[in-house]
């Protein structure tokens, strides 16, 4: 019986003792996984770049038709500031996915966008009749 405790001593690991560290074990993602932040940044840019070509009519297609009266529908003049919106986005997720940031000035973005709602905006005065 003392053979069988004393192997049993040994076998055992000692609580103080280091395990040695793990093996990692590559597995086959079949989601998106790690790289999906980048995938979807750069299809916001992709979007945007086809909505940019959509919007003044130099490409056409069904789907890319629809695409750009869904954008004026809903945006009006500022479909095309949307389009951008949606490839500063997807640069902004991107570079996250890397690990940098997107340096944005706030008081410079809320300017640009006051400018562009000043120059969109019709003028208000009387209206004269034919």
């Amino acid at each position: 019986m003392a053979r069988k405790d004393k192997a049993r001593d040994q076998a055992k690991p000692k609580k103080n003792a280091k395990r040695p560290p793990e093996p990692r074990r590559r597995q086959l993602r079949f989601s998106l996984g790690a790289r999906r932040q980048e995938i979807a940044g750069v299809l916001l840019i992709m979007l945007a770049a086809v909505s940019l070509l959509a919007l003044p009519g130099i490409t056409t297609g069904v789907l890319i038709d629809w695409w750009s009266t869904l954008l004026k529908r809903v945006f009006g003049a500022g479909a095309y500031v949307a389009a951008m919106g949606l490839g500063i986005a997807g640069l902004a997720v991107f570079r996250r996915a890397q690990g940098l940031r997107l340096a944005v000035n706030r008081a410079r973005l809320i300017g640009v966008e006051l400018g562009w709602r000043r120059g969109t905006r019709q003028p208000r005065g009387p209206s004269r009749g034919p």
